[in-house]
């Protein structure tokens, strides 16, 4: 039977108290240096969407996660988070960060258990310092989350795969279960540890497949969203057709830049052929790594589904499978200190604790606000942001009441609109100014009706104003 390697001596040893120190170091140090700017810019539209319909009552939370991408976990927590902590950036952003901390700390643990106290602490250390994690662990959205359980499943399979105890399997369906009900794309993490209990361990694949129908069996109650979900997204989504621009891109954010990303995958496949008692588990890495992307391109072919982000919970696997082939690879310390740190310095080129999302929100609501009339119409084209706006124009008025927002905003001459069938044009004719908020740069056919009726009676444009894909453009007569 093929079991997960515990032989090293630092293995053993976690009596050592340079463990439980590190440890600690790695979880405050990170989560002060991913917490350090979080307030510091706007929040973009997928945070204030979140947001906005976890203020409802609980029942409208479940309805809001069906109709979502996402199931519910997330959603339910922030629910809670923020009627203790409140709806500032910081508060809802913070989150993220404790769980990009706690996966931190997991990963220095498996490497910690699995090879060397250098081992884990190098991967750890590639984790942190990632403009991908990065951007997610200050994120106020799921990706954080998904990946702590993502670490916490491995830690929970490699236990499960050495002893499966009923208390084990206990554990490994309550985690797997957690992932999926915390978003749908984890369905395929599940099938690395599958292959791998399949190809090393076929004696008890039964037992793994009879585990993962109980967890079907508690995701099945969701699982009508999913599919509804699904069909909507064949029917028309955001997200593009993949293209190898699309793979090219997520080879850039994975990796940094191609160069970084070409000695991520140059390592990882050294790293195989370098281990001399791990080879079966540090294919489990492999599997984890690879199956999930070809999977997820499987998908998109028939649907459109790939999106990088959705691969977040690789790069634990990622960080483990670099630092396990650099301790392989270059056996002396020295030589594996040298390089190690080499490799963080290289792939940590170009990151930046300060993601900043883009669309900058805060600033645009300002410059609205200084250039205010007696009388003017606010329209925002399409109706879908009005979260986001009212976040910054007025949260207590506004954003806090959700279930009257629409009708505080039509007291208060601000409409969301999608096109010309739903404008108030006596509101826009009555107004000496008319501000119109356009998100992701809108140039279709009722996007340019709209701004043609607007400019029929009101030719002067005061100011205009962008950031990322939102322009604010100002029209008076």
């Amino acid at each position: 039977m093929i079991t997960l390697n515990t032989d090293s001596e630092d293995f053993v040893d976690f009596r050592n108290p340079k463990f439980y120190i590190t440890g600690l170091f790695l979880l405050i140090g990170g989560i002060v240096l991913k917490s350090y700017y979080i307030s510091d810019y706007s929040l973009w539209y997928d945070e204030s969407v979140s947001l906005f319909h976890v203020q409802k009552n609980i029942l409208r939370v479940f309805e809001y996660s069906a109709l979502d991408n996402t199931p519910p976990i997330y959603n339910l927590f922030l629910h809670l988070w923020i009627k203790i902590f409140g709806v500032s950036e910081f508060a809802i952003r913070f989150p993220s960060v404790i769980f990009s901390s706690i996966a931190g700390l997991g990963i220095f643990y498996l490497g910690f258990r699995r090879k060397s106290f250098w081992a884990g602490l190098l991967a750890a250390l590639i984790f942190t310092f990632n403009n991908f994690n990065l951007w997610y662990a200050q994120d106020a959205r799921c990706y954080a989350m998904v990946s702590m359980f993502a670490v916490l499943s491995i830690i929970i399979f490699e236990n499960w795969v050495k002893d499966k105890s009923t208390k084990n399997t206990k554990y490994l369906i309550i985690i797997n279960c957690l992932l999926l009900y915390t978003h749908y794309i984890t369905f395929f993490l599940f099938a690395g540890q599958a292959l791998f209990i399949f190809l090393f361990e076929k004696s008890e694949f039964r037992k793994y497949l009879n585990l993962m129908l109980r967890v079907a069996g508690i995701f099945g109650i969701w699982s009508i969203a999913m599919i509804r979900n699904l069909i909507t997204i064949n029917k028309g989504f955001w997200i593009p057709s993949t293209t190898t621009d699309t793979l090219s891109l997520m080879l850039k954010e994975v990796g940094g830049s191609y160069w970084q990303f070409g000695i991520i995958a140059i390592l990882l496949v050294l790293g195989y052929f370098f281990q001399k008692n791990q080879k079966k588990e540090y294919l489990f890495l492999i599997f984890s790594i690879v199956i999930p992307v070809v999977l997820l391109l499987g998908v998109s072919l028939i649907t459109p589904l790939f999106i990088t982000r959705y691969l977040i919970y690789i790069f634990p696997f990622i960080a483990l499978g670099l630092a396990y082939a650099i301790t392989e690879i270059f056996p002396f310390k020295v030589l594996n200190y040298c390089f190690g740190l080499g490799l963080l310095l290289s792939l940590s080129y170009g990151v930046s604790i300060y993601q900043d999302k883009g669309d900058d929100m805060r600033s645009l609501v300002k410059t609205i606000k200084e250039n205010e009339v007696s009388n003017r119409a606010i329209i925002l084209q399409t109706d879908m942001f009005y979260g986001l706006f009212t976040y910054y124009y007025d949260r207590e008025g506004l954003f806090r009441n959700p279930y009257e927002i629409k009708y505080l905003m039509k007291d208060r001459n601000i409409l969301g609109l999608n096109g010309m069938g739903n404008l108030d044009k006596m509101m826009v004719d009555d107004a000496e100014q008319v501000i119109l908020v356009n998100l992701f740069n809108l140039s279709t056919d009722p996007g340019q009706q709209v701004k043609a009726y607007i400019k029929s009676n009101h030719s002067k444009n005061d100011f205009k104003d962008s950031s990322g894909v939102i322009l604010v453009n100002a029209f008076s007569k």
